[in-house]
This record gives C-alpha cells, structure tokens and sequence, in this order.
C-alpha cells in the first residue's frame, strides 16, 4: 500500500508528526500493518481523543456487521461519555459508502456494507465527518447530519465521474490533500492541489450544519 511506499521519501515527516491510519484495502497482511504501527489492541480499529475531538478509524476490510467485536466496540465508543462529550466526531475508513467517482463505471457506487451498518451507526451518534480513501479523487455529500468526505488523490491514477449519485454533492478527480482546522466554534476544511489551488472548501458547525464555498450545478 501507499503507507510502505511512503516509508523511504517521507522519512523525516514520519518522523515528527503522529500518523494515525485506517487499514486499506492493499494492506491485506496485518503482520506488516502491526508492525509499523503502535495502537491500541487490535490495532487496525482504535479511537483516539486529541483536545476537543474524538476519531474513531474503521477497519472496512474486516468484519464490522453487527453482532461481529468490531461493530460493538464502535457502537460502545460512539455513545461513550468521552464522544458525547467531543466538540467534533470524526469517523476514518477506507471504503466510501457513496462514490460516483470508479476506473470501471458501474462497478462500485459505494460500499453497500458500509451503507448498510456503518451509516445509521454515524447518523444515530452525531457523528460530524466521515473520511475515506479508496476512490481516487475528491467527493463530498452530506446524507441525514453526516458529511462524507472521500479523500483518494494523493498519489496515483486518477478515477473520473461515472454520472450523478445523489449523495455526492460535489467531486472533483485531481491530486490532492484534505486540511482540517477546528476550533470550540467552527471547523474548515479545505481541499487543495500540491500547487495550493483549493478544490473545495467547507464550513461546519459544531451542531452538524455547514455552509460550501462550492455547489454542484
């Protein structure tokens, strides 16, 4: 996966800020995963509070129906005083729910098992943004409070639009990378390309209404 490849040339980045991953789905052996990464038991799913803001990542690679362990450790955390107490809940998983954006158009629109279990699991417990990779560019939609963000262009061949989802308000195929600045009061996210052309730029109060700089016409 990305991660390996990035293990040379981003060296001494990785070797100053934190780096907190969701499994993708070409980290298939867990043994390297564990071994370059230093979570808490099972390591591939965890949550991590900073500040005012709790994360919970998401293995989608493993099983995560309900009655599996890790559907009910996310549904523990999710509604745990510690997340009702967070400013800001963010989820982090690898496969998207909605996705317009695929290499072969009418293969994939999302992940039918993330829409199934996860969705109602973030809508019910006020989960504010969901980040995922998988599709190789940029989409948002908001479904019910939750806002849907896929973040796949950091590298590599890019996807292209296979029509209009509903959901996906917004998409833009092109390399980039995700920022995220929040305070007590609001949070900014901005999209831009490595030259600093900003793609998309959201606004989101803590209550899970928000305002976009970018409409889909």
């Amino acid at each position: 996966g990305w991660f390996f490849d990035l293990l040379e040339p981003g060296s001494g980045y990785l070797s100053s800020v934190p780096l907190f991953a969701a499994r993708g789905n070409h980290e298939s052996d867990l043994g390297l995963f564990r071994y370059y990464h230093s979570y808490p038991t099972p390591e591939n799913y965890y949550a991590v509070n900073y500040s005012n803001t709790l994360f919970v990542f998401i293995d989608t690679n493993e099983e995560f129906s309900p009655g599996s362990g890790q559907y009910k450790w996310l549904k523990d955390k999710l509604a745990s005083p510690e997340a009702r107490a967070a400013t800001w809940r963010f989820a982090v998983f690898h496969h998207p729910p909605y996705s317009e954006g695929w290499h072969e158009c009418g293969e994939f629109n999302g992940d039918k098992r993330v829409r199934r279990w996860l969705v109602p699991l973030l809508e019910q417990n006020r989960v504010h943004v969901a980040f995922s990779g998988h599709t190789h560019g940029y989409e948002r939609g908001q479904v019910g409070n939750v806002m849907y963000i896929t973040s796949g262009g950091g590298g590599g061949e890019l996807d292209h639009s296979c029509g209009d989802l509903t959901p996906v308000q917004f998409a833009e195929y092109a390399h980039h990378y995700v920022r995220v600045d929040v305070s007590p009061d609001e949070l900014r996210l901005v999209a831009q390309t490595p030259a600093g052309e900003q793609i998309d730029v959201v606004e989101l109060l803590p209550r899970p209404t928000y305002t976009t700089s970018e409409s889909r016409d």
